[in-house]
């Protein structure tokens, strides 16, 4: 009698407007998260937004959202390098006024008014004024 193995196949990820429009541009390490080109980071950081509740978060979470919209674990100093290269790309999105970044009881960042080139395709519970 011959056995089969069964293999469990693992559930792909989840559906995104990100992984649809630059498949081929997602990074699998983070090597190449920190070699990433800043408009594929940029649409990261507005699709994660358009996820959010009120389209805003916590500005030093945002380098952890974006790992993990990439599947990538990380920890120390690449970690580091990518939190500042992300916090640069939020300091020049700002001034294009695609986020807006503001104060509270710390420091957040929200989708600003300007929509990020690349970035049309708009969840279907999101409102045109924010």
């Amino acid at each position: 009698m011959k056995r089969t193995m069964m293999v469990r196949m693992r559930k792909p990820p989840e559906d995104s407007v990100f992984r649809r429009v630059a498949h081929g541009d997602v990074p699998g390490t983070v090597q190449e998260a920190l070699r990433a080109k800043t408009d594929i980071i940029g649409r990261a950081i507005v699709e994660i937004l358009q996820g959010r509740p009120n389209f805003s978060c916590v500005r030093d979470r945002m380098p952890t959202y974006i790992l993990k919209l990439w599947n990538i674990r990380t920890r120390g100093y690449p970690r580091q390098r990518f939190a500042s290269k992300v916090d640069d790309i939020i300091a020049v999105m700002a001034r294009k006024n695609y986020i807006t970044v503001y104060k509270s009881k710390n420091t957040r960042i929200k989708l600003g008014w300007e929509q990020f080139p690349g970035c049309d395709i708009l969840p279907n519970n999101v409102l045109l004024f924010r």
